[in-house]
């Protein structure tokens, strides 16, 4: 089995996990605008809730859901988040009930980058920072 997905732009996945029912999640990084995995990908965005025209070299972290054959999305537990700068997903794991994944990765988004009870609040810990930071979050799943 396999299986190819992306949009217009560059998508790379750069992590995979797989829950006890067996469905394959998938981390990376997308520049599409026009979204792979679902019609409906914007009511999935963490951070914004409006579809945005992404700068040149630009990012954002995506979860994809595969159902075990490969051959499509479970579209309610696909992700899309990210800010103005560079975010990308590089690996994840899934509680075995497949109730909960964390995501890791970096961001050079010096806003609205979605934090909730963060230990830093601020990119590279300082203001106008150029540095990258590490993320970590997790989401659930009804």
């Amino acid at each position: 089995l396999s299986s190819e997905f992306g949009g217009s732009r560059s998508d790379e996945a750069t992590g995979v996990a797989v829950d006890a029912s067996g469905l394959v999640y998938l981390t990376g990084l997308t520049s599409s605008t026009n979204y792979f995995f679902a019609t409906n990908a914007y009511s999935n965005f963490v951070g914004t809730n409006a579809p945005k025209k992404k700068a040149k070299g630009t990012n954002d972290v995506f979860v994809a859901v595969l159902n075990p054959g490969l051959a499509s999305f479970d579209t309610n537990r696909c992700l899309l988040f990210g800010a103005a700068g560079n975010d990308q997903g590089h690996g994840l794991v899934v509680d075995p009930s497949g109730s909960a994944v964390y995501v890791v990765g970096q961001t050079t988004s010096p806003t609205n980058f979605p934090l909730m009870n963060a230990r830093q609040t601020s990119l590279g810990g300082v203001k106008k920072s150029k540095a990258d930071d590490a993320f970590v979050t997790k989401f659930t799943f009804p």
